[in-house]
């Protein structure tokens, strides 16, 4: 993110801007415990910041829309229960065991097989 934006919130430049974000894939990794908006610096445009996260799993979707009401940001976030693709329509969504890695394409096994298969 820029080193600009803490000088151009402080000014006030930002206040005209609403910027909205859309994660494809948003489940909220364990290994990083602050929020994407926090981690990235998206929250300088906040309170006029949108995000919005794309995530197949509904009971990942529920977790992470409960944790935002618990910790009350001060811009607008909410997951919805879809997966993104080119076409609308039904198609199977591959689980893994690790579960951020699954997806609407089809696990490539020969890439995922020097890391041990863990993430199949």
């Amino acid at each position: 993110m820029s080193l600009f934006l803490p000088s151009l919130k402080k000014s006030g430049h930002l206040n005209q801007i609403h910027v909205t974000i859309c994660i494809v894939g948003s489940r909220k990794l364990k290994e990083f415990n602050e929020d994407y908006a926090e981690r990235d610096g998206w929250g300088s445009f906040a309170p006029n910041l949108t995000i919005y996260g794309f995530e197949a799993d509904p009971s990942a979707g529920h977790e992470m829309n409960k944790d935002i009401k618990n910790r009350q940001f001060n811009w607008n976030k909410k997951h919805l229960p879809h997966a993104i693709w080119d076409s609308v329509g039904k198609a199977t969504l591959h689980l893994k065991k690790y579960q951020p890695c699954s997806s609407l394409y089809p696990p490539n096994e020969e890439y995922l097989a020097p890391f041990g298969g863990g993430y199949v």
